[in-house]
């Protein structure tokens, strides 16, 4: 069918379900201006389709006392609008029961959250020191390690490094690291940058790792994409080197 059928379609079932209520007073909301207006008489139905759905209708709204039919925008009536496209994208052939379960965060977060592991990684050391206070038995690494570890805080089991001006920054591990740098350089709205900038985002989105410049480096240098398109590199500037010809135009 039509949208406009359709719409007429939604309209007649809202009503006859109103009407199984009991109900005497309804408002009724469409994003559809075509059958607002022809339900108000500020259109006329020209279809013969159109005016039997329109007659059927009035004759539904003969049930209740008052009713009142008000037109909004389609961004007002998301939640109709989506059960609409779904109901027109499923085949006859399938039941028509479908439940819709709505996911409050993605499941690959969900455990990579629960895999959060600081063995044999960078972090190592300093989340042992300031979960458990574990030192080496090095003086001068134990020291180091207790200079170092000022910079860095655990909340929640998860290790953050904190600055003066900044806010605190999510610590990862070098796999951890690349995954981030493949997303923010080349994923969906990667925009291949260089390596200070591609670094400077990773920074923004509050990841750190060490070696994080270095990796930002290395991945630029390795893009197919940026290799291939990228600006091509000047030749170092040199002095003007004079020739004289030994006849005109030579």
């Amino acid at each position: 069918m039509s949208n406009n059928e359709a719409e007429y379609e939604a309209l007649l079932a809202g009503l006859r379900l109103a009407k199984s209520m009991n109900a005497k007073q309804i408002r009724i909301h469409s994003d559809s201006q075509l059958i607002v207006n022809k339900v108000t008489a500020d259109f006329a139905a020209k279809d013969a389709s159109m005016y039997a759905y329109l007659s059927t209708a009035h004759q539904l709204l003969q049930s209740f006392q008052a009713y009142e039919i008000k037109q909004i925008p389609r961004g007002e009536n998301s939640h109709a609008d989506a059960l609409a496209r779904l109901a027109s994208a499923i085949n006859d052939k399938v039941g028509r029961k479908v439940p819709v379960e709505i996911l409050a965060q993605p499941s690959a977060v969900a455990s990579e959250l629960c895999a959060v592991r600081y063995e044999d990684t960078w972090m190592s050391d300093i989340y042992l020191y300031l979960t458990n206070g574990t030192l080496p038995e090095d003086k001068a690494q134990a020291r180091k390690l207790r200079y170092r570890s000022a910079r860095y805080t655990v909340i929640n089991d998860v290790l953050y490094k904190r600055g003066y001006t900044t806010p605190y920054l999510k610590c990862l591990t070098a796999e951890q690291g690349d995954y981030v740098l493949r997303e923010i350089h080349n994923g969906v709205c990667g925009d291949h940058s260089g390596s200070r900038s591609l670094a400077y985002k990773v920074f923004r989105q509050g990841y750190f790792w060490p070696t994080m410049h270095q990796d930002a480096n290395t991945l630029v240098k390795k893009c197919d994409k940026c290799q291939r398109f990228g600006n091509v590199p000047h030749i170092p500037a040199e002095p003007l080197t004079p020739m004289v010809s030994p006849w005109p135009f030579a």
